[in-house]
């Protein structure tokens, strides 16, 4: 009688186990299926992460986020293009799961992102893949970053400049981990004139809103 009982214990905590895995892993689907019917192309995806460069970006920046992405059409699929190493393309569920705190922004006028000026969108960033991740945060396509390549793509595709561009003087440099972070990329040799431009001013631009996920 006492091993039967144990035997109907041990089944039904199994049973509990396995209802609670099966829930959660039904909740996430629904949850990732509403997302994805919700994400457009051209949406702008915000992350902030905990790695010591991304804890540097969002003191310099004063802004929550670290990293950013955008959404874009490749077949029939939604992708985010990003910067990373190298430049690609990553599923949205993937990008969306690196993240601790996820925003989601589109263009309050999305009319501009005509057929036409899609394709040159799609096209420029078929082009840009492969590229070399810039951890040194210069100006230039040979090497990108991530928000100087959403930039770029927004700026050359649509005509669209989402946020002035800035020098890397104008962020707060002062904090210890941001004095660390910019000896471990440039030595003494600091390119406080360098052009730049930081997640967070992206996230602040006056032509997105934000999108409820």
């Amino acid at each position: 009688m006492k091993l039967l009982k144990q035997k109907s214990f041990a089944l039904l905590v199994f049973t509990a186990v396995l209802f609670t895995v099966l829930y959660g892993y039904q909740k996430n689907g629904n949850r990732t299926n509403v997302i994805n019917n919700i994400i457009k192309e051209g949406d702008i995806i915000f992350l902030a992460s905990n790695s010591a460069r991304a804890k540097a970006i969002q003191i310099a920046s004063k802004s929550p986020y670290s990293h950013v992405g955008v959404v874009i059409r490749t077949g029939k699929s939604l992708m985010v293009f990003e910067a990373v190493q190298p430049v690609r393309f990553t599923s949205l569920n993937k990008f969306m799961a690196r993240g601790n705190l996820v925003l989601v922004k589109r263009l309050k006028n999305d009319n501009v992102m005509t057929d036409n000026k899609t394709k040159k969108f799609r096209a420029l960033a078929s082009n840009w893949a492969g590229k070399n991740y810039d951890g040194t945060y210069r100006w230039s396509d040979s090497r990108m970053y991530c928000s100087e390549l959403v930039w770029k793509l927004y700026d050359r595709a649509f005509g669209i400049k989402l946020a002035s561009l800035r020098r890397l003087s104008d962020y707060s440099l002062d904090h210890p981990v941001v004095r660390a972070a910019l000896k471990r990329v440039y030595g003494k040799s600091i390119p406080y004139k360098q052009t730049v431009i930081a997640p967070g001013d992206l996230a602040n631009s006056e032509l997105l809103r934000v999108v409820d996920l």
